[in-house]
């Protein structure tokens, strides 16, 4: 529907009660729309994707580096279809990938300004000249970039309405608008339609009763009209305007399986259904896309891959679905249609899949169109926290899926695991360590839990007092301690460098015990040696599986040891133990010296080492 011209005065004369709301919190949505939209037409708007590293977490060396993700913003590039099929017209900008490609374009640090963004969006701004800007947050490590966007157009465009949304926006809406005064409305959840209604009332073609999924702040109050306007289904393909989607896997990440295509290869993303079936408690999902699973037809999404590889010379994609294998017939279908177009692109599901779907067939059409790795959701090894978090699969569903994966070695398996949940024991957390060793998987991510606002997680836990700085939390001032360029092992072992903290192998005290929230780094250590590395030591090359297993160990260790973190020992080592295992004795010997020398510069190598019984393996290895 386009946009209508009316003066702005006559625009909500008329109003009545809606069902989702109160007929107060309309009178002031009112109010505050005639306040913001203040002239006769709104028909122009530019959505802004925000950075998704904060200026205080930016490091030039680790975005030389490629460490940093930098995905296209896919979200947006729907809306803007959306918002152009209904007559509006739109355009593109993402900052996080101007900073990113910035880190490249310069020589050194010195000559780096995270803020070129400033400049960026000035640019942009004087030659499309909009009538409002929305901006896109989706995780909460973009909370501070996002503020400081907002108030930056606050401070220079002072009449621009400002909109803003995305996940991390639709999971904090109260805490946002309070922290984040500069916007003036958030537009939440899938905004396909929304976004539309939006500014349709805005330019008096629909009634104010019709606005969805919309909040905004009103004398420190929180104004939210949260009845939902979801897609029934998912028609829109993304529509990038000129963005330089051939840059974006040139100076960033783009999945978790970069390391398994050349350097060269172009990536991008696409998306086949939304939401997912699982009602896993420490998962945002259904929180934003509702409960269920929407699909797009199979051939408008081999049609898109067709053309991210005609236009742009894509050649691997990553799945963003958080339950890609959803509708089995459907899923095999998909890839089956893929292999037979013959496109020459590979594709990973670095979001996750569900165990339980998987299956020799579903499996063979994976092969067939170059599927090269996915992670399957796993989180715990013990039956018990397995239903307390809803999760759609037991200890028997992952090891009848890893049997199935042993038949399909040439795709890349990792198995997601979180420690830290409310109430979960040592022994717990030894159930998972057990389960992982015995399934094999390639790789095992752990995290220990953040709880996402919006999840149950989230609230049992806000509610038994356990989250501590609960503004932290939301509004992304927490880390997740990981091996990745934003977590927290790098910084740590820089820190304690000279002089390491005690650590203690928490395994080897009393098992029935909940460990504290201070302990879980040093557990996070514990387990990932021993069921990401030690592991290897009773792999025999002699044997065809275990020497395919070897290769994708080294595959994996070597992208942490060049991409992820600098001085790892630990992944030096094994590292070392590998390539001597498959025969390359002159480059294990070279490795392991390495990892001998990254050990004895640094104390928070040295006690790590001695208490998880690492220093052995050097005198083994001469």
């Amino acid at each position: 529907m386009p946009a209508v011209e009316q003066p702005i005065v006559k625009r909500y004369d008329h109003i009545y009660e809606a069902a989702d709301s109160s007929f107060d919190d309309l009178l002031k949505m009112r109010s505050k729309l005639n306040s913001v939209f203040d002239h006769p037409l709104y028909k122009k708007i530019l959505l802004i994707h925000c950075p998704q590293i904060s200026e205080q977490d930016f490091l030039w060396e680790n975005a030389r580096l490629k460490r940093y993700p930098n995905f296209p913003p896919y979200g947006p590039a729907i809306l803007v279809t959306s918002l152009e099929e209904h007559g509006y017209s739109t355009d593109l900008c993402d900052l996080g990938h101007e900073v990113i490609g910035h880190a490249h374009r310069v020589s050194s640090a010195a000559e780096f300004s995270y803020r070129i963004w400033e400049k960026v969006l000035d640019k942009k701004i004087a030659e499309f000249q909009p009538d409002v800007v929305g901006l896109s947050c989706m995780f909460n490590m973009g909370h501070q970039p996002i503020k400081d966007i907002a108030h930056y157009i606050r401070s220079n465009y002072p009449e621009m309405p400002i909109l803003a949304g995305g996940v991390h926006v639709s999971l904090t809406t109260e805490q946002f608008l309070q922290d984040v005064p500069d916007v003036d409305f958030v537009l939440l959840y899938e905004a396909d339609h929304s976004i539309v209604s939006f500014f349709d009332v805005v330019n008096a073609a629909r009634p104010v009763e019709e606005l969805r999924q919309v909040a905004t702040l009103m004398d420190g109050q929180v104004i939210k009209l949260s009845k939902r306007s979801t897609p029934e289904e998912l028609v829109y393909s993304p529509d990038f305007k000129d963005l330089p989607l051939r840059e974006y896997s040139q100076v960033g990440r783009i999945g978790a399986y970069t390391f398994l295509r050349p350097e060269t290869a172009i990536a991008a993303t696409v998306l086949s259904t939304r939401g997912c079936r699982a009602r896993c408690g420490f998962c945002s999902v259904r929180s934003v896309n509702g409960p269920g699973v929407r699909t797009r037809t199979v051939d408008d999404v081999i049609d898109e891959i067709q053309n991210l590889r005609d236009r742009y010379g894509v050649s691997h994609i990553m799945w963003l679905d958080d339950d890609v294998f959803y509708d089995g017939e459907r899923a095999i279908e998909l890839f089956e249609k893929l292999a037979a177009r013959k496109l020459g692109v590979t594709s990973d599901m670095s979001n996750g899949v569900i165990a339980a779907c998987l299956n020799p067939r579903l499996l063979k059409a994976c092969v067939d169109a170059e599927v090269v790795g996915f992670n399957i959701g796993i989180e715990s090894g013990n039956p018990e926290m397995l239903r307390f978090m809803k999760k759609p699969g037991t200890v028997e569903s992952f090891r009848k899926a890893a049997k199935y994966l042993e038949d399909t070695p040439s795709i890349f398996t990792k198995g997601f695991l979180i420690i830290g949940f409310p109430n979960e024991t040592l022994a717990m957390m030894l159930d998972t360590v057990n389960l992982s060793l015995e399934m094999k998987l390639d790789w095992m991510p752990l995290q220990i839990l953040t709880p996402m606002t919006g999840t149950p997680i989230f609230q049992l836990m806000q509610d038994q007092g356990l989250l501590g700085d609960i503004p932290a939390t939301v509004l992304g001032k927490s880390r997740t301690f990981q091996v990745g360029a934003t977590g927290t092992l790098g910084k740590r072992e820089k820190l304690e460098k000279e002089k390491a903290k005690n650590f203690v192998n928490l395994f080897s005290g009393d098992l029935s015990r909940v460990p504290a929230r201070e302990e879980m780094e040093d557990l996070y250590m514990a387990i990932d040696c021993q069921i990401n590395y030690k592991i290897v030591l009773d792999y025999d090359a002699r044997d065809k599986l275990d020497r395919k297993r070897l290769e994708k160990k080294r595959a994996m260790i070597t992208e942490i040891c060049n991409k992820m973190t600098n001085e790892n020992a630990l992944g030096t080592l094994f590292w070392a133990i590998i390539e001597r295992k498959l025969g390359n004795h002159d480059e294990a010997n070279r490795l392991f010296e390495l990892a001998r020398h990254y050990r004895n510069i640094s104390a928070f190598w040295q006690v790590r080492f001695r208490v998880l019984d690492l220093d052995p393996l050097f005198s083994e290895f001469n």
